[in-house]
């Protein structure tokens, strides 16, 4: 913001900057002009940041988990229910979706049709949607390979807790021929 109309006394006009911010978020912020400050100017080559004093549920682990949970679990909306097709890689693509300002809540991956189609209707620009769509599919490709280099790995030892049981070894021959050709 101008460090002009941050230092001035125009609280109408800060307030209307914060709440222009606060509509691109799903934020339901109430902005109370006495919670109004301002900082930055020294660090931002002479812009301020108008910020609302109070508290921020992104620092409350309990919130983030309970937000989460309200968006990608398994009584989420607009996510198949578990045990559905593509379930658990809608979740996935819905995660990374999330980064996107708008659109993403939009996006309707119950239909039994996979989630790289629902994201190819989605109003959100094309190179956000592949964003989505690599991010996830990096997510669970490492997923995939990580256990199954453990597996391979005859001087490994034992598996950490998290990665057992280990896929078995027939199950991961096809990613150890891909490895083997620098396919990854």
């Amino acid at each position: 913001m101008d460090r002009q109309l941050a230092s001035s006394n125009k609280i109408a006009k800060q307030r209307e900057a914060l709440e222009d911010t606060v509509s691109t978020t799903d934020a339901g912020v109430s902005i109370d002009e006495g919670s109004i400050r301002s900082a930055g100017a020294q660090l931002q080559g002479g812009a301020e940041c108008l910020f609302v004093d109070g508290t921020d549920d992104r620092t409350d682990a309990t919130e983030v988990a309970t937000a989460i949970e309200d968006r990608l679990g398994t009584g989420a909306p607009n996510l198949p229910g578990q045990g559905q097709s593509h379930w658990l890689v809608s979740r996935m693509v819905a995660l990374y979706a999330m980064d996107f300002r708008r659109g993403y809540e939009d996006i309707d991956f119950k239909s039994s049709r996979p989630p790289s189609s629902r994201m190819s209707e989605a109003k959100i620009k094309d190179s956000r949607k592949v964003q989505a769509l690599k991010l996830a599919g990096y997510t669970l490709a490492a997923a995939t390979v990580i256990p199954c280099l453990a597996r391979l790995d005859e001087e490994a030892g034992d598996p950490p807790e998290f990665m057992t049981p280990l896929p078995k070894l027939h199950d991961c021959a096809v990613i150890k021929i891909y490895a083997d050709m620098g396919k990854f």
